[in-house]
């Protein structure tokens, strides 16, 4: 099970699991806690309902890419940058409990409680949420934008095991391309948009991922 705090984050921080569990059949259930719809708040050509709509067939496209086929999805659609002040976030973790059961998971992963962005520190607190209604659940985070903080930052490290997962970086890639609307491919007529950089696609591209075990 991943938690994903928007649509790409599956394909950045955790393809190397869902790539084996795509080539060992398991079945997958993924998370999406949001559409991802504030991306691009000034386009007119691409409003948010639509935006959110591009991007869910994204990441489905982008979790097929990854060989997964045997997925399970949960979208509960809160709000983009504000997951974790929204309604809806106080019985998501009970939801995703749920869910984890439909699904027969063994391991919950989602983006590591210091990754800098409020939406990925919801997902965190979600899957520490969700430990605590299913304590036979493996908990792993992994690093997405926390890659590159600096040593002067906070970043939590007691009670985590870290770890590298070997992935295949062409299929890693290949999901990634799929998502074009945070490549800038999609909307046209918002220049101050949301585009993923470079250095941080680079970043992804080599063939070990990092992971932690709580």
């Amino acid at each position: 099970m991943v938690i994903a705090p928007h649509p790409d984050d599956e394909s950045l921080g955790a393809a190397a699991l869902l790539i084996e569990a795509g080539r060992s059949g398991r079945e997958v259930g993924i998370v999406a806690l949001t559409d991802g719809d504030a991306s691009h708040p000034n386009s007119l050509c691409v409003p948010p309902a639509r935006l959110a709509e591009i991007r869910q067939c994204e990441q489905e496209a982008a979790v097929a890419a990854l060989g997964v086929t045997n997925v399970r999805w949960l979208r509960l659609r809160l709000p983009d940058r504000f997951a974790g002040r929204s309604a809806g976030f106080a019985d998501a973790s009970v939801k995703i409990a749920a869910f984890c059961d439909e699904v027969r998971a063994t391991a919950l992963s989602a983006p590591h409680p210091d990754d800098p962005h409020s939406d990925h520190h919801a997902a965190a607190a979600l899957a520490e949420d969700v430990l605590r209604l299913r304590p036979g659940l493996r908990l792993l985070f992994h690093p997405i934008w926390s890659m590159r903080l600096g040593d002067d930052e906070p970043y939590r490290c007691d009670g985590l095991l870290p770890f590298r997962v070997g992935t295949d970086p062409d299929t890693k890639a290949r999901a990634i391309a799929c998502h074009r609307s945070q490549l800038g491919e999609v909307v046209a007529d918002d220049p101050d948009g949301f585009t993923l950089p470079d250095w941080f696609l680079a970043a992804h591209r080599g063939p070990p991922e990092v992971h932690v075990w709580a």
